[in-house]
C-alpha cells in the first residue's frame, strides 16, 4: 500500500521544472523589464510635452492679459482732447505790481499820511529836528514795507515756476512724454527720481517712492509714498501717503497714478489763489 505521506507529495507536490522552462521565463521578465522602461520613458515624455504646451498656453494668456490691462491704463489721444476743453493744465499769473505802485502803496496808509504832515507842519513852524526824524521814521517804515511786499511776490511767482515742463504719461496704450501743460484729469502719470510732478495724483502703485514736498508743507525731509495706504479730505496734507502733488519733486524710486486735479484745482494752485486774495487789514491804530 501507499503511503498517505507519499500520496500527498504526489498529488501536491508541482513537478520540477525543466532547464529549458527557466531559461524562456527568465527571457521573458527580462523583456518585459525592457517594455516597462521603455513605455515609462515614452509617458514621461508625452507627460512633459503636455506640461510645456500647458505652459505656453497659460503664458501667452498672462500676456495678453496683461497687455490688455497696459492698454486700460490711461486715455486715447481723442479722449484727452475731450477733456482738454475744460482748462489747461497751467497756473493763472495775477497782476503783478510795479516797484513804483509797491512804494507808492506804502503811503496809502493813513497813518504814514499823518506822520508826512505832521513832519511837514513841524518844519514849517521852526521844529527842523522833530520834521527830520518823522521823516526818517517814514521813510524806514516804507523801505521794510517794500522789501517784504517784492519779496513774498519772488517767492510766490518762484513757487510757480517750480512747475513740471514734461509729463510722462500713458496714451492710447503707450508710454509717451507730453508738456505738462496738455495734462488733463483722468492721465494715468509715471513718475520717477529726478522728476516734478506735474499734478495731484491718486497714486495707484509704488516702488520705494519718497516725494519732497517741501513747496507745500515746509517738510525738509522727503515723504515715503506707498499706494496701500487710504487717506481723504480730513487727513492732513503730510499725512496722506497715497497722494503725490503739483510742484513736488520726486527724490527716489518711481511711481504711478491718475491725475485728479490739474492747474488751479491742485493744491498748489489753491495756495496761490489764496495768497492773491489776501487783503491787508489795518490795525486799530489806522
Amino acid at each position: 500500500m501507499i503511503s498517505s505521506g507519499l500520496l500527498r507529495q504526489s498529488f501536491f507536490k508541482p513537478p520540477a521544472p525543466k532547464m529549458s522552462e527557466n531559461v524562456n521565463r527568465r527571457e521573458l521578465t527580462r523583456g518585459g523589464g525592457k517594455l516597462y522602461y521603455y513605455c515609462l520613458s515614452r509617458a514621461k515624455k508625452c507627460l512633459l510635452r503636455q506640461a510645456i504646451t500647458i505652459g505656453k498656453k497659460r503664458y501667452k494668456g498672462r500676456e495678453k492679459k496683461v497687455e490688455n490691462q497696459e492698454q486700460t491704463k490711461g486715455l486715447t489721444t481723442q479722449e484727452a482732447l475731450e477733456r482738454a476743453k475744460n482748462g489747461r493744465n497751467v497756473l493763472t499769473q495775477g497782476k503783478k505790481k510795479s516797484m513804483l505802485a509797491i512804494v507808492l502803496g506804502q503811503f496809502a496808509s493813513p497813518l504814514r499820511i499823518l506822520l508826512i504832515v505832521a513832519a511837514g507842519i513841524s518844519i514849517a513852524t521852526g521844529e527842523l529836528v522833530d520834521g527830520i526824524i518823522i521823516i526818517v521814521v517814514v521813510r524806514a517804515n516804507v523801505i521794510i514795507g517794500t522789501v517784504q511786499e517784492v519779496s513774498a511776490e519772488k517767492s510766490v511767482e518762484a513757487l510757480k515756476q517750480i512747475n513740471a515742463s514734461t509729463a510722462v504719461v500713458i496714451r492710447d496704450g503707450a508710454e509717451k512724454e507730453i508738456p505738462a501743460a496738455d495734462l488733463v484729469v483722468g492721465d494715468y502719470v509715471i513718475l520717477e527720481a529726478g522728476r516734478v510732478v506735474p499734478a495731484d495724483l491718486h497714486l495707484t502703485g509704488t516702488s520705494s517712492l519718497k516725494v519732497n514736498e517741501s513747496a507745500l508743507t515746509g517738510e525738509s525731509v522727503a515723504v515715503e509714498k506707498d499706494h496701500r495706504e487710504k487717506s481723504d479730505e480730513k487727513t492732513p496734507l503730510a499725512d496722506r501717503k497715497d497722494k503725490a502733488y503739483m510742484s513736488t519733486l520726486v527724490e527716489y524710486g518711481r511711481g504711478e497714478g491718475v491725475a485728479e486735479k490739474i492747474g488751479d484745482d491742485t493744491e498748489i494752485g489753491e495756495l496761490s489763489r489764496m495768497r492773491d486774495q489776501i487783503t491787508k487789514q489795518e490795525t486799530p491804530l489806522q
